[in-house]
């Protein structure tokens, strides 16, 4: 087959129709991004310090990057006392099954929280009774962002702890805040602009996941970003960009990627095989500078791993330790042994939820199981859909839909190799495979743009609005779970008993929190009100229609 190569929209010269048209693309990416902004400012303000995976680890690591210790050995630090006094002053209790729910505890009043400095600032000790920071496990170029980041903050060390994190946390929202944008731009490269692009703009909406890990402090987050672009990158290729200014784009964005975290080494195979189908469609041989950029990109973005491989035996060694594993869960014994079958009932039962969103330290709370479900559903039937019908782009969804797939199946059999000597599962998280989850939402904008047919216009408001439905039951399950007594449920009725919580567990003032909780408000409805604005008052001239790539329907 004959591929037929889709303009580059970002050097093609348009007539006044279609530049008005792209005009009106870029707002609706604008519409995207506040939309997931303000899903993210929702979970910033509803989950106090450190309740999220890892987060604890995560935050004494960039304070320690902060101070200069960011080329890191696995288990070279511990975890600081003042962290450790931190949690235990801001964190009473996660939550989890069985411990008392939230008015088992009383804030502490906002003049009398401490700060890190309070706490004994950033001194490391050797007591073998401290846990190591098992996220010097990691590569380091997240801390050394973010210690960067922290140190921007006038007197960080000398604020309330609770609004330490929270800027920690809005910075990894702006780390995050691009993702609406480089789903668009994936859609666009593929079918240009229109619908389909406009749609994708707010599938990260469809995954409440991306909210919850941006609104933490978690290195995942810059791996995300590098591996989304990573992904826009390769359809570029695979549409025969083999110049040496994307092939440095692709080097650059691999070694950032794999400088966060040694999943994203995961991709790099995947390049080689989006330069080999752009090959094979356009049967011309990528040039030397081209090559040699790519060899060089390469060689840098495997050092770390290789490193760790020779040093420490492991691409990614675990610098948790056996007292840290055991603290979550205990070791097999001769009276419980390993079940393949318990594994994966345990695997059916969990990775739903924590693919989707992880809610809790890991769960409960969860999303309903037949919203799991359904999503998960969802989104595999579009997949399959989309592969069939959509032939111009079947390589590009293909190679996508694949290293999610290889993703996927790598943290399933890691998970299985720790839960042979341990209990727990917790590496079985969804997150870890949020950095190509591009190839498996994608699918869902064109599946829906084509089943609307003369409609397609009306796919991005149907994805908006799928969005925020799905935000508002997110909210619900947390404040359910996190900010009511034991045994009551969140109903209208107890919204101000709730909201009560919330403003007294606050980093902020309660007015400042509620005016947190109005904007987030805002930000989900008033662009989605816009939005389907826009699609009833769009130009009645005449659009140019956007075909699908089967060539058998086409989207305004």
């Amino acid at each position: 087959m004959t591929a037929v190569p889709v303009a580059d929209p970002d050097t093609e010269v348009l007539p006044p129709v279609e530049r008005d048209r792209k005009r009106r693309d870029r707002h609706v990416v604008v519409l995207a991004t506040i939309m997931f902004a303000s899903l993210c400012l929702g979970m910033m303000t509803l989950y106090r310090p450190f309740v999220a995976p890892d987060e604890l680890y995560q935050f004494d690591r960039v304070i320690a990057a902060s101070h200069g210790q960011v080329l890191l050995d696995p288990t070279e630090i511990k975890i600081s006392p003042a962290s450790i006094a931190a949690e235990a002053a801001y964190v009473p209790s996660y939550q989890r099954l069985g411990e008392p729910s939230i008015d088992g505890f009383q804030p502490l009043n906002r003049g009398e929280r401490p700060s890190f400095a309070d706490l004994g600032g950033n001194v490391r000790t050797d007591d073998p009774n401290i846990r190591s920071n098992y996220m010097t496990q990691h590569p380091p170029l997240y801390y050394l962002v973010m210690g960067i980041a922290k140190n921007q903050i006038p007197d960080a060390e000398g604020l309330p702890v609770d609004q330490l994190v929270f800027w920690l946390r809005a910075f990894n929202v702006l780390m995050m805040l691009p993702l609406p944008l480089l789903f668009f731009a994936a859609a666009r490269r593929l079918v240009g602009s229109g619908a389909v692009a406009n749609a994708a703009a707010f599938l990260p909406l469809l995954l409440p996941g991306l909210a919850r890990s941006a609104a933490s402090i978690n290195n995942d987050n810059l791996a995300i970003l590098a591996g989304t672009a990573l992904l826009v990158l390769m359809i570029r290729v695979m549409q025969g960009d083999d110049s040496r200014r994307t092939a440095t784009l692709v080097a650059g964005v691999a070694i950032a990627g794999s400088l966060t975290k040694s999943n994203v080494l995961i991709l790099l195979p995947f390049v080689l095989l989006a330069y080999g189908i752009g090959w094979l469609r356009h049967r011309r041989v990528p040039g030397t500078p081209t090559i040699l950029t790519l060899a060089a990109g390469g060689i840098v973005s495997v050092l770390w791993s290789v490193r760790a491989r020779i040093v420490f035996g492991d691409f990614q060694p675990d610098a948790m330790g056996i007292a840290t594993a055991t603290s979550q869960g205990p070791p097999r014994t001769a009276a419980d042994p390993w079940s393949a079958a318990d594994f994966f009932r345990d695997v059916w039962s969990v990775y739903p939820g924590r693919f989707w969103a992880t809610l809790g330290v890991l769960e409960p709370p969860a999303l309903p199981r037949t919203i799991q479900l359904a999503l998960t559903a969802g989104v595999l039937i579009c997949v399959v859909y989309a592969l069939v019908r959509f032939r111009r782009v079947r390589p590009e969804m293909s190679l996508m839909f694949a290293i999610w797939l290889v993703l996927t199946i790598a943290v399933v059999g890691r998970a299985m190799l720790h839960n042979m000597d341990f209990v727990a599962l917790p590496g079985l998280q969804g997150r870890y495979t949020y950095i190509a989850v591009l190839g498996l939402l994608l699918p869902v904008a064109f599946v829906l743009t084509d089943l609307l047919r003369q409609h397609g216009r009306w796919s991005a408001t149907v994805v908006a609005a799928g969005g925020l439905g799905l935000s508002l039951v997110t909210f619900w399950v947390i404040v359910d779970y996190y900010w009511l007594p034991g045994g009551v449920r969140l109903t209208f009725g107890t919204v101000r008993e709730a909201f009560g919580y919330i403003g007294g567990f606050s980093p902020w003032p309660t007015i400042v929190t509620a005016g947190l909780c109005a904007l987030t408000a805002a930000g989900l409805v008033v662009p989605l009100v816009l939005l389907v604005r826009r699609t009833i008052t769009a130009s009645t001239t005449a659009p140019t229609q956007t075909e699908l790539p089967a060539g058998t329907a086409s989207v305004a």
